[in-house]
């Protein structure tokens, strides 16, 4: 659905491609919604990925995100990327993950980025990006429960092929 503050009205708009679907993770880049990492009404997971064209009221697939399939992942835009990571492998006895995958639309490809092994795994960790530089993840479910951290993320735009992370205090 589409929303209209001018006349407070929702329009309905062209439904998700994967049907059904919770944990479901989405992000906004160059005018473009994209949805993926989901699980379907069977707890079947699924890193399928779909592009909205807002223009065209469209939905159509992209590359499929690589690694471990999750759910209720979490994201950031650096320029003209985005990078998609941590979530949970199973339901009912999740794996906690926190590697990312860098997203470019411009080849419609996927690449890892791995973490700091000091940044727990979780998933539905918040993510709160100020500018390129300020970038900050934490909080979510992980195997001991609920977690109260806050991390910055660093990124080194030289090597433009890892980042790593550092606890903001």
């Amino acid at each position: 659905y589409q929303y209209s503050p001018l006349t407070n009205t929702w329009t309905q708009k062209a439904d998700f491609p994967a049907g059904n679907s919770t944990g479901v993770h989405g992000f906004s880049l160059d005018g473009f919604g994209y949805m993926g990492n989901a699980r379907n009404t069977s707890n079947t997971l699924s890193n399928n990925y779909f592009k909205y064209n807002p223009s065209t009221n469209t939905w159509n697939s992209i590359a499929s995100m690589p690694g471990t399939l999750r759910r209720t992942t979490s994201s950031f835009i650096l320029g003209a990327y985005a990078y998609v990571g941590c979530g949970a492998y199973n339901y009912l006895n999740p794996i906690f993950q926190n590697d990312f995958y860098r997203y470019s639309p411009a080849s419609d490809s996927w690449s890892l980025y791995t973490s700091n092994s000091e940044f727990n795994p979780r998933f539905a960790g918040i993510v709160a990006q100020v500018n390129d530089s300020s970038i900050f993840m934490g909080m979510g479910n992980s195997t001991n429960g609920y977690l109260s951290d806050l991390w910055q993320l660093k990124f080194n735009p030289d090597t433009c092929n890892n980042y790593d992370t550092t606890f903001v205090q």
